[in-house]
C-alpha cells in the first residue's frame, strides 16, 4: 500500500500453472527497449499494437500545440510524423532504471544526426503493455529551439 492508502499498481504476468506474478524490472525494460528500437528507430508500426495499450497516453512538451497522442493509432501517427521529419533517425538507449511498473529511460541519437534528440522517458506499464509515458527533453534541445526563434 502507498502512504495515501491506495494500492501500488503492479504489472502482472501469468505463469504456466495459472499463478500470477509481477513482471520483473528486466521484462519491463525490455518492453520499452522493444518499443524504442523496433517502432521508433526502425519504423515497424506492427510492433505498436503489441507493446502499447489501446488507451495509451503520451505527455510531451512541445514548442507548438500538437494533437493529443492517445491510443495506438495516435502513437503510430506520432512515429510516422517523427520519422518523416527526421529521415534516418535512430535512437540509442543510454540508461534504464525500473521500479515497480515504471521504467525511466535515458536516450539519445547516433552522432552525425543533425537533429540530435536526447532526453528521458518515464513509462508506466499496465497489463504487460505501455500505458502512459512522459517525455522530458534535454535542456540542450530546448535551448536550440529557443535560439532558432
Amino acid at each position: 500500500m502507498r502512504p495515501s492508502g491506495r494500492p501500488m499498481e503492479c504489472n502482472m504476468r501469468i505463469q504456466e500453472k495459472g499463478d500470477i506474478r509481477p513482471m520483473t524490472g528486466e521484462e519491463n525494460k525490455a518492453l520499452i527497449r522493444r518499443a524504442i528500437m523496433e517502432a521508433h528507430s526502425n519504423g515497424n508500426l506492427d510492433v505498436v499494437d503489441e507493446v502499447y495499450s489501446s488507451d495509451y497516453l503520451l505527455h510531451t512538451p512541445t514548442p507548438i500545440p500538437v494533437e493529443e497522442v492517445r491510443g495506438t493509432e495516435a502513437i503510430k501517427r506520432f512515429i510516422e510524423t517523427q520519422r518523416a521529419a527526421f529521415p534516418g533517425l535512430g535512437f540509442t538507449i543510454k540508461d534504464q532504471i525500473a521500479e515497480g511498473n515504471k521504467v525511466v529511460t535515458r536516450y539519445g541519437a547516433p552522432k552525425g544526426v543533425v537533429h540530435n534528440p536526447f532526453g528521458v522517458i518515464i513509462s508506466r506499464i499496465d497489463d504487460d503493455k505501455i500505458a502512459e509515458q512522459w517525455i522530458l527533453r534535454g535542456l540542450g534541445v530546448t535551448m536550440m529551439q529557443r535560439s532558432a526563434r
